[in-house]
């Protein structure tokens, strides 16, 4: 055979078998893989911690915190869709669908988490920074007069009344109290009452909040019910009990409070125990992330080794 034949370009040897090249997986280009399962589970965490903090922070704020859970979901969505896009090849299709259906629990519970955590702790942080701070109250005063009070300091003659306490029992135990005046000015009219949950028992034993120490003579205001948190609805329920018990006079909006010796330090505490919540809820969430995750790593090895549709 000629070699200067200018057709001839390679030289094959006709009893040598072709070599076999694998066709490569469609949407991927050469020396481009897709990511790791494991990286990808770290998005639907990212975003738990994302969306339950803003809702955390931003419950109160119409329309804010639903639009930035949106907005994370959506673009979530868009980074994992296209990385585990579903193809011929995949291995499984558990294996393409789990960083979606994380996103999805994560959108959820993060805001889920979030309004809890805004409901028990953040809200009352929000009603003593935002509320006026009212100093030397006496307690016989009308709640009229302090109806957008955040936190209140009481004279030195006002204290909480733990012989007139009474805890309402619906699951937990909704412990009431009120705060009186020793002056002759007070009459059976009490505006002003101490509350806590599961921080009494039955008979006088109040013990909520900082009730124990005698310098303590303030309180932050109790947040408005929301989803999850009811406590005012049972916390008036249990004053209606004590004033019918004790003969008192209750104005129709009465000022619950939570007792404090530092109202300030009691509201800095109140935000600092939500983040708390917030990374307890995450914690779990990860692990549930997790243990999804080597669920659909096993069940994708068994339909592989079965030999069953991909």
């Amino acid at each position: 055979m000629d070699n200067d034949d200018p057709f001839q370009t390679h030289n094959h040897n006709l009893n040598e078998a072709p070599r076999y090249k694998p066709p490569r997986a469609r949407g991927i280009r050469r020396g481009e893989e897709q990511p790791p399962l494991l990286l990808l589970s770290c998005v639907p965490l990212c975003l738990f911690l994302l969306v339950a903090l803003v809702f955390m922070l931003l419950w109160h704020v119409p329309g804010t915190s639903v639009t930035v859970a949106l907005a994370c979901f959506i673009g979530s969505v868009l980074t994992t869709g296209q990385s585990s896009t579903a193809t011929k090849d995949s291995p499984s299709a558990l294996r393409d669908t789990f960083p979606l259906a994380m996103c999805l629990f994560g959108v959820v519970l993060g805001t889920m988490s979030g309004v809890y955590a805004y409901e028990a702790l953040t809200a009352q942080f929000y009603s003593a920074a935002l509320g006026q701070s009212y100093s030397r109250v006496l307690a016989c005063s009308p709640a009229a007069a302090y109806a957008d009070a955040g936190k209140i300091h009481f004279a030195d003659s006002s204290e909480v009344n733990v012989t007139m306490s009474l805890g309402f029992q619906n699951r937990n135990t909704y412990c009431v109290a009120p705060i009186v005046d020793n002056s002759s000015a007070q009459t059976r009219r009490i505006d002003f009452w101490a509350v806590g949950i599961n921080c009494c028992e039955s008979g006088n034993k109040f013990e909520c909040g900082s009730t124990r120490k005698s310098v303590a003579k303030g309180g932050i205001r109790a947040p408005p019910d929301g989803f999850f948190i009811k406590s005012g609805q049972e916390f008036k329920h249990a004053i209606e009990q004590a004033s019918a018990i004790h003969n008192l006079v209750v104005e129709k909006d009465p000022i619950l409070l939570a007792w404090d010796a530092d109202p300030t330090l009691g509201q800095n505490a109140s935000l600092l125990a939500a983040i708390g919540v917030v990374i307890l809820h995450a914690a779990l969430f990860a692990l549930f992330t997790f243990a999804v995750l080597a669920a659909t790593v096993l069940l994708s090895g068994t339909a592989r080794g079965s030999g069953l549709p991909k």
